[in-house]
């Protein structure tokens, strides 16, 4: 069994593809062919992956040059690279194929691949995981992009995906997601995660949160204790980890070690481990703090709520479950 993996990537993310794939071949005796949709990855970085990657034989890599989509018609938003828009492509790029798996390049996989590509579409043309813990997105979604979208809850993350190729084709799908992203253009926030929720409202089938842990944005949940509580929970069941906004290379993520774990192990550990990217790195901890106010003012909007009220057991309640380990709720 092939099972067919496309990943987006430039020269200044080969080193993180790396750790991706090989985290993905660490955990599966599956053939899996890898097609990564790059932007001028160099020659010797992808040395570096195929030498790093040499410990293993059931994989092959080809890379799929996508400087002929026209990916500068698409809007470039915040931190988000223009390649992310490649996956709209993935129907033209391999026509033969009926279905696929797209993963994003800051990912550490800790459990075989073949139980995501095994799971189960229930007729629906893509698998993923929602947002629900964290529905910023969700909410900017309904509010400023498109009032029509129906539930914030099931906004879903695209970071991880099972699609259904075949069906998303007959529906043009990914058609209309490029017509829909110059349209939007100027109101999107997650430039092709938000078109997504848009076009595969209602085609969605959800996967469990452990196929896209992703801690930081649950630590940002709207209720503090949600996100410590509920992170605990899964973080050691998780067969995938996305760091989504803390990047474990600056050592941000409270799961930061797996990602470690996989990258000594490639040709690109001494670079990463010694990146000088003080811009970003400058950004990255920008959006932590962020990420500590919002805990900071929900948990003071549910002590004034509960003062007012007078329900001095409700403050008391949520005190225990913020200061207790998750080990001890559970028992």
């Amino acid at each position: 069994m092939n099972i067919p993996i496309f990943l987006a990537s430039d020269e200044n993310y080969a080193p993180y593809l790396c750790a991706t794939m090989f985290s993905i071949l660490m955990h599966t005796t599956s053939q899996i062919d890898f097609y990564v949709m790059s932007n001028k990855i160099s020659d010797d970085s992808k040395a570096k992956i195929k030498e790093s990657l040499s410990c293993y034989n059931n994989f092959s890599i080809e890379y799929i040059d996508i400087s002929n989509f026209d990916l500068s018609r698409f809007p470039i938003k915040r931190h988000y690279s223009v390649n992310t828009f490649a996956r709209y492509f993935i129907p033209d790029i391999k026509p033969d194929l009926k279905k696929v798996l797209y993963l994003d390049s800051d990912i550490i996989m800790r459990d075989d691949i073949v139980n995501l590509w095994n799971y189960d579409l229930n007729r629906k043309l893509i698998a993923a995981v929602s947002e629900k813990f964290n529905r910023t997105n969700g909410i900017y979604l309904k509010e400023k992009i498109d009032s029509n979208y129906s539930d914030i809850e099931k906004y879903f993350n695209a970071g991880v995906l099972v699609l259904d190729v075949e069906g998303i084709k007959k529906e043009n799908l990914m058609q209309q997601c490029i017509e829909k992203t110059i349209e939007l253009s100027d109101k999107l926030s997650c430039p092709d995660q938000d078109v997504m929720n848009i076009v595969f409202e209602n085609k969605v089938q959800y996967l469990p949160d452990e196929f896209n842990f992703m801690p930081d944005l649950l630590e940002a949940s709207y209720f503090p204790f949600y996100g410590e509580v509920y992170s605990n929970k899964i973080k050691d069941n998780a067969k995938i980890i996305h760091y989504v906004v803390g990047k474990p290379w600056f050592n941000l993520s409270c799961v930061s070690d797996y990602f470690w774990e996989v990258a000594k192990k490639t040709k690109f550990y001494e670079s990463i481990k010694n990146k000088p990217d003080e811009p970003e790195k400058k950004r990255i901890f920008e959006l932590d703090e962020e990420i500590k106010g919002i805990k900071k003012v929900f948990y003071k909007r549910i002590k004034q709520r509960s003062l007012k009220k007078k329900r001095h057991v409700y403050i008391l309640f949520w005190s225990f479950v913020i200061k207790t380990p998750w080990k001890y709720i559970k028992s």
